[in-house]
């Protein structure tokens, strides 16, 4: 005897449909180049990384790191902004990596906006609620103490 699963079936107006199909896209067309283009900036710094000094002796200091020899990521934004202006390698991966993050950041904010749009008021507060904790623990977080 086969049972029917439930399916939560939530009515929609064609104009919430067709504007949340746009939006879909538009977000997932977004995020797909910026995931891209963050990649290309990090790679782009990894090159200038080995390029600057020669790969044998960048390939060998990444290997050979002691406590006191860390490379140095800038953990500010003015700190970002002089790394990036000045083409440090590890300022500009650091660009590529926080532009990732950033991306995401963005998108649980784009699906927020999405969700009120189509008046669909749980979904909306559990975004909401997403984009509130990234913020937060972007804001309150320390990296390395």
């Amino acid at each position: 005897m086969a049972t029917k699963e439930h399916e939560l079936v939530v009515e929609r107006s064609p104009e919430q449909a067709s504007s949340g199909i746009f939006s879909e896209i538009f977000i997932g067309t977004l995020l797909k180049y910026g995931v891209f283009f963050s990649i290309a900036i990090v790679a782009l710094g990894a090159i200038l990384y080995f390029v600057k000094d020669g790969v044998g002796g960048k390939a060998a200091k990444l290997v050979s790191y002691s406590a006191n020899t860390q490379p140095y990521f800038p953990h500010t934004l003015s700190a970002l902004q002089t790394a990036v202006t000045h083409l440090d390698p590890l300022g500009i991966v650091t660009l590529g990596f926080l532009l990732l993050v950033f991306l995401r950041i963005f998108q649980v904010l784009l699906a927020a906006v999405n969700y009120l749009l189509q008046r669909d008021y749980r979904l909306t507060l559990v975004s909401v609620f997403v984009f509130l904790v990234l913020m937060s623990s972007l804001i309150l977080g320390k990296a390395g103490g």
